[in-house]
C-alpha cells in the first residue's frame, strides 16, 4: 500500500444541510453606565428547523436582577399592548424552562433572579420561513403584572431605555437552508509533501462558515505525524473574512472559520503532510 493520505469528498451539516446564516447580536444603543446599573437588551437571530431559539435579553451590564423580566412572544411585531398574535405558530413548543408562564396570558413569561436556562422553543421539522417576535420589560420585585406584560408587548414601539426591548428569531425553512451549497476539491495529500485543496461556496445568505476534519469510518486510530493547515486564500473578490482556528488535522476540531458575506466564494487553503504517513481516508465537515 503506497504511503498517500486520500481527502474523501463528503460534507457534513449540522441541524440543516447547507445552512450558513447565523445573524449577529445586537446591543442596545446608548451612553456607557455605571458597572452595577441594570442594562439589557434584545437581539436577532436566525434559527433552522429542530433547533431552540431563546427569548431572554442580553445583561448589558448590572451584577444583580433583583426584580423580574417580563418577555412577550409572538408572531407580529411587538408594537400591540393588547398582544395582537401572542403565542407561536402551530407547531412551535414554548419552554419555559427556569421561568414561569403567567397566567391568563399567551406567551407570556416572568422570568426571576439568575437565569441559566431560559425561555426557549423547539422548531418544527417541517418549518417554513417565519419570523417570531419578542419583546421584554423589566418589573421591580412589587410591579404591576399586568403593566409590565403591556409594555413587552408594547417594547418595539417605545424607545429602548435598557429595561425593555425587542428581539428577533428569522427560522429558515430546510427548502431555503438548502440554497446555500458548497463543492470540495480536494485532491491527495503525499506523505511529506503538501497539497493545495479549496472550498466553492455558494451563500445565499451572510453567515459564519466552519471547516473540520475526521477521520472515515473504519479508519485505524493509531497515532502518525500530523498533517498541518496553512496559508489560507479567499476570493475571487472581497466578502469573506477567514481565520485559521486549528493547526492540525484530524483533532476533531475546526480548522477554519469564515464570515462570508453573501454571494460565491473561493477558499483555499494549503494541507502539508509530514513524512511518515501511512494510508488513510479524512472526511471534511462544513458548517
Amino acid at each position: 500500500m503506497s504511503k498517500r493520505m486520500r481527502v474523501r469528498r463528503a460534507a457534513a451539516m449540522s441541524g440543516v444541510a447547507g445552512l450558513l446564516a447565523v445573524a449577529g447580536v445586537t446591543a442596545g444603543a446608548g451612553a456607557a453606565v455605571a458597572a452595577d446599573e441594570l442594562k439589557l437588551s434584545g437581539y436577532d437571530v436566525v434559527a433552522a428547523p429542530r433547533s431552540l431559539p431563546r427569548f431572554y435579553p442580553v445583561v448589558e451590564s448590572g451584577t444583580t436582577l433583583p426584580g423580574k423580566v417580563v418577555i412577550a412572544v409572538g408572531t407580529k411585531p411587538m408594537t400591540d399592548p393588547a398582544g395582537a398574535g401572542a403565542g407561536l405558530p402551530a407547531g412551535y413548543r414554548l419552554n419555559p424552562n427556569h421561568c414561569d408562564l403567567a397566567a391568563g396570558y399567551t406567551g407570556v413569561f416572568v422570568c426571576e433572579g439568575s437565569i441559566y436556562t431560559v425561555p426557549d422553543a423547539v422548531v418544527p421539522a417541517d418549518a417554513v420561513d417565519t419570523t417570531l417576535y419578542w419583546g421584554f420589560a423589566y418589573m421591580s420585585g412589587s410591579g404591576d403584572l399586568a403593566a409590565a406584560v403591556k409594555e413587552a408587548r408594547s417594547a418595539a414601539g417605545l424607545p429602548a431605555d435598557g429595561r425593555r426591548g425587542t428581539g428577533k428569531v428569522i427560522v429558515k425553512s430546510r427548502a431555503h437552508a438548502l440554497l446555500n451549497t458548497i463543492a470540495f476539491d480536494t485532491p491527495p495529500v503525499p506523505d511529506g509533501g503538501i497539497v493545495r485543496q479549496q472550498l466553492r461556496v455558494h451563500a445565499n445568505d451572510a453567515g459564519r462558515l466552519t471547516l473540520r476534519f475526521d477521520r472515515a469510518q473504519g479508519q485505524l486510530t493509531h497515532p502518525a505525524p500530523p498533517i498541518r493547515f496553512r496559508n489560507i486564500t479567499t476570493g475571487p473578490g472581497p466578502g469573506a473574512d477567514c481565520e485559521l482556528r486549528w493547526e492540525t488535522l484530524p483533532d476533531d476540531l475546526p480548522n477554519l472559520a469564515c464570515e462570508l458575506e453573501a454571494g460565491d466564494h473561493v477558499i483555499g487553503y494549503e494541507l502539508a503532510a509530514d513524512p511518515g504517513q501511512y494510508a488513510q481516508k479524512l472526511q471534511a465537515h462544513t458548517r
